[in-house]
């Protein structure tokens, strides 16, 4: 966990392989150290939450069967129901963790978390030093996506280089990084933020705790800032009103939100239609990546009649816009985009309609609905750190990427996990633990 919170703000992909690490380290504990498998069955306690995801990865593998590309599709329902499985598992590892391992891994963990998201947001205030560097001193590891641009300088002048010659060594080289690369990591760091918090805030050490949490607080936030990435400044503002609102307002707050989760799945196709019926993909006010998403949501919108109960099919979004896009180009009059499907569909509830179909959204509604149950009956001083989470989630899924992302996957579930672990710090009795000295916390 620790280095999870060192490496993911800065390499979010890394986030698929220590969320499985940390499986196996969960699986370590029950096997080797337990000497039983009991607290892995413990997981069927959670009777609701586990139903209706085990319902939601049931039907993934079955849609999976009609999607355009059926192994990837079922790739991809695979990868949901792992780290859907993983989250609960690691829940019934800490439950068993005494006190004393609990209070001390929470003391480590916060730490790997300043350090981390510090490091980060050095990178976005600095405009990436040290990636830079690094992709200079070692042209192997440099990717050939649209996120970099590599020049060399020959007589006083900038010649960029082609990708097949990225891997070579060259003197004098210039690394350019596009800034909207690092949206992930703004995002990722978005994701982490409340649950890392509510492990500060709940820190005995009065020192650990005044430090950790403005640390935390101030460079997720000045990170998310000075990236490029609306969606998670988006998200940035709605959870911390969420939070505030949960703080003041708990149980209203929970019906709120509630609500808008079902209006949010429900009429997901009608709102996400209606910006492009009343013609804002034309105002020049909205900014260029908004008008984007605005002309996807509208098509894909008028898609979902076609399949409307079972959906065209798990992941078929990304593979159905490429033929679209050379068949059906059609361009609205005076916008900049191409009316079309998205190589990813920047609305997770959209999707879910037009993949899944009704009973797709339904099944996810009944997901959410439990998950929101479950915040319902966490401790006070809990809550509000945990809406404020689900509100980030649901902030990036209705804006960001397309659902089937194996690294975004990974950190919704590691979010979750981090929150599981903070608030079952929170409870522990920790001031009754000893510190690593020998002293009392």
């Amino acid at each position: 966990m620790l280095v999870i919170l060192l490496v993911s703000p800065n390499i979010p992909r890394a986030d698929v392989v220590l969320l499985f690490l940390l499986a196996l380290s969960s699986v370590f504990y029950f096997f080797a150290v337990n000497k039983s498998w009991a607290g892995v069955f413990e997981i069927q306690k959670e009777r609701w939450l586990l139903a209706s995801f085990f319902g939601l990865s049931l039907y993934l593998h079955l849609n999976a069967l009609w999607a355009t590309n059926p192994s990837d599709a079922l790739l991809k329902a695979i990868t949901f129901m792992l780290v859907s499985l993983i989250a609960m598992l690691m829940a019934r590892t800490f439950r068993q963790q005494s006190d004393d391992a609990i209070a001390r891994t929470g003391k480590v963990i916060v730490w790997g978390a300043v350090i981390g998201i510090g490091l980060a947001c050095f990178e976005f205030a600095a405009g990436q030093p040290i990636k830079q560097a690094i992709l200079t001193a070692w042209p192997s590891i440099r990717s050939g996506n649209n996120s970099i641009q590599v020049f060399i300088q020959e007589n006083g002048k900038l010649i960029e280089l082609m990708e097949s010659e990225f891997r070579r060594h060259y003197d004098n080289v210039k690394i350019v990084l596009n800034p909207s690369a690092f949206n992930r990591n703004a995002t990722l760091i978005m994701l982490l933020l409340w649950p890392v918090l509510l492990l500060a805030t709940n820190q005995t050490n009065r020192f650990t705790r005044y430090a950790t949490v403005p640390l935390i607080a101030g460079a997720s936030a000045l990170s998310v800032i000075l990236s490029h990435s609306q969606t998670a400044q988006v998200a940035l503002v709605l959870s911390g009103l969420a939070f505030l609102a949960a703080y003041f307002a708990t149980r209203i707050t929970h019906h709120v939100i509630t609500a808008a989760w079902c209006i949010a799945i429900l009429f997901a196709a009608p709102l996400a239609a209606t910006p492009y019926e009343l013609g804002l993909h034309k105002a020049d006010w909205v900014f260029s990546s908004a008008r984007d998403r605005i002309v996807l949501w509208g098509y894909t919108a008028r898609q979902i009649p076609t399949a409307p109960i079972l959906g065209v099919g798990i992941r078929s979004t990304r593979f159905m816009s490429k033929k679209l896009l050379k068949t059906t180009v059609k361009k609205p009059e005076n916008a900049a985009y191409p009316l079309r499907l998205g190589r990813h569909s920047h609305n997770h509830y959209l999707q879910i309609w037009y993949e899944l179909g009704a009973v797709g959204a339904v099944l996810y509604l009944l997901a959410g609905l439990a998950l929101l149950q479950k915040i319902r009956c966490l401790a006070q001083s809990v809550r509000p750190y945990a809406t404020a989470g689900f509100v980030a989630a649901c902030s990036v899924a209705a804006f960001g990427w397309g659902l089937w992302q194996t690294w975004l996957l990974a950190i919704y579930s590691l979010s979750a996990i981090l929150l599981i672990f903070a608030g079952e710090f929170a409870k522990r009795p920790a001031q009754y633990t000893k510190s690593a000295d020998g002293q009392e916390a």
